[in-house]
């Protein structure tokens, strides 16, 4: 396969899982500020902190309004991880490279970005935001069904899974850090009676809690949701469950010895603490150096694979 398109996959991959996981942090961070209404402003403050966009968000909006947070995150073109940019990048990749991919790959793409574009505005409202994010969850989980039953899982597939499962990891661990360090900055206008509250939608953010509920049945805890949305090896939407997919991927692609040493130090990473003894301080740290290993996985991919000659 040459280099552009790998890249091109691994893109369209990281492309769909971010639109979806965006779609999913508006949607959890709207109930968020019902069930806490005193917090609403930090609610959304940290919502483009999550995708490293608070600087950008500020220069063009100033006041971190839900209205303005949920434009800029959903609508607004000059964000590069809003979820109007990061579909039509989606689409881009998939009409670019169309020879690689089933037909119906472009059908779906294609039907999400009209929907998108056409019923943007009626997401910014409240009214309408829960349809509209349910809407674009379902075109994502319909992709990934499509491609899991229907393409080859050759080299093509292999790196739309590369792309997936990194991008997944990465906001996994940044949603997690919401309530590891933000919130809990604030606990002067929250109270312990929150914390259910706060790790309960954590966990629904990436569609975790009836799986974290069978995984534990006593009181929802910080540590626990942490240890589970980081280390469980079975949950899809695990961060170490995301490395282990891509570990397995890598096995089967070319020329893959520095990238599976990347992988094992982010492993390792990963695996060397635990979390119960942490305090919030010490837990985003710890989340923050993995974010910074998982960029380094990133960077490993792609010198790898994508920048070697055609």
């Amino acid at each position: 396969m040459l280099a552009r398109v790998a890249e091109r996959m691994y893109w369209f991959g990281r492309y769909m899982e971010r639109a979806e996981n965006t779609a999913r942090l508006v949607d959890v961070n709207g109930q968020l500020t019902l069930d806490l209404p005193q917090a609403a402003d930090v609610v959304w403050k940290f919502s483009t902190d999550v995708i490293d966009s608070t600087e950008l968000f500020v220069s063009h909006y100033g006041q971190a309004t839900e209205r303005n947070v949920v434009r800029f995150m959903l609508a607004d073109v000059r964000n590069p991880a809003s979820l109007a940019t990061t579909v039509k990048f989606a689409r881009e990749n998939v009409r670019s490279s169309r020879e690689v991919l089933p037909s119906e790959a472009w059908e779906i793409v294609n039907n999400l970005h009209h929907f998108v574009d056409e019923h943007m505005q009626q997401a910014i409202t409240r009214k309408n935001r829960p349809a509209f994010l349910d809407t674009v969850i379902g075109y994502s989980q319909r992709m990934v069904g499509l491609l899991s039953g229907t393409m080859s899982h050759t080299e093509g597939y292999r790196f739309i899974q590369l792309g997936r499962n990194i991008e997944r990891a990465d906001m996994t661990s940044r949603i997690a850090d919401m309530g590891a360090m933000e919130l809990f900055g604030h606990r002067d206008r929250l109270t312990e009676a929150h914390d259910n509250i706060l790790w309960t939608n954590v966990l629904r953010a990436i569609s975790a809690y009836q799986m974290f509920r069978q995984f534990s049945h006593d009181r929802i805890i910080g540590s626990d949701v942490v240890d589970f949305v980081f280390k469980d090896l079975w949950f899809p939407r695990s961060v170490m469950r995301c490395l282990a997919v891509m570990q397995q991927v890598m096995a089967h692609l070319p020329r893959n010895t520095e990238v599976e040493q990347e992988m094992r130090k982010t492993v390792a990473q990963l695996a060397k603490c635990n979390i119960e003894t942490m305090d919030k301080e010490a837990m985003h740290v710890y989340i923050t150096d993995l974010q910074l290993e998982i960029a380094h996985l990133h960077d490993r991919i792609a010198t790898t694979w994508f920048s070697y000659p055609a």
